[in-house]
């Protein structure tokens, strides 16, 4: 009724100079939700396409945090560091995953529309899946690759408790404090270090983990002694220079 009676009052008037016209508006049929187009065969990770380059990984986690999200990594090119607008999103299964889809796709996170789809799972042949054996000269660290991105350094130490002590886990990550997937484990001896070699291929957090002797660090050489610091060769002033300063 109030639509029209302001319809009949306002009919015919002008605004700035101008007759306006009235009619009541039509109303819009609700857009039908479009299916997300998968190209890819389901699985527990998810590949998050359309980011804003603003979006940050918080953001990515809270808004699949309610499909038990395990871990969000934000892509970034290696030599800037410059996010490069995509990520993976790693969940507990691969039904929480199907969830994840179905609801987030096209959902807005800092004003840009996701685009999701399953990860590109790892097309590997028979042999591939067997652990290759170490490359490197047998050391007293270890390098540990194919980790979880949700993987722990506690969860490290679980997994390698059997091989006696650890003197430090090393997880490496970006210049945003994400991490690369892989790190180091330092043994006492040498010797240590081959008995937990037996791992090679376990699984930890989900992820078959690949084991190699990292390199050894090669040592600085030692710098010469420096010789005795001569006498000035300049007149007296009151300025002073002062070199060597590394």
């Amino acid at each position: 009724e109030a639509a029209q009676a302001a319809m009949n009052a306002a009919s015919g008037s002008e605004i700035d100079g101008r007759p306006i016209k009235i009619d009541f508006a039509t109303e819009r049929s609700p857009r039908p939700q479009r299916s997300p187009q998968v190209n890819n065969p389901p699985s527990n990770t998810l590949f998050v396409a359309n980011l804003s380059f603003e979006a940050n990984q918080r953001q990515v986690e809270d808004a699949f945090r309610p499909y038990n999200v395990r871990g969000v990594r934000l892509m970034t090119d290696r030599e800037t560091g410059r996010p490069r607008g995509f990520a993976y999103a790693e969940f507990a299964n691969v039904e929480d995953a199907q969830a994840a889809l179905q609801a987030m796709n096209g959902a807005d996170i800092s004003g840009r529309s996701l685009r999701l789809d399953f990860a590109q799972s790892e097309r590997r042949s028979p042999q591939a899946r067997t652990p290759q054996g170490p490359k490197n000269p047998p050391s007293n660290t270890l390098f540990i690759g194919g980790l979880s991105y949700s993987a722990s350094e506690d969860m490290i130490r679980q997994a390698f408790s059997n091989c006696g002590e650890i003197k430090s886990v090393r997880l490496m990550v970006d210049a945003q404090g994400q991490a690369k997937g892989f790190g180091y484990i330092e043994f006492p001896t040498v010797e240590a270090a081959q008995a937990a070699m037996a791992l090679n291929g376990a699984a930890i957090d989900g992820r078959t983990v690949r084991l190699d002797f990292a390199e050894a660090r090669q040592e600085r050489p030692a710098r010469s002694p420096v010789a005795p610091a001569e006498g000035p060769k300049n007149p007296p002033s009151e300025k002073l220079f002062v070199g060597q300063l590394d």
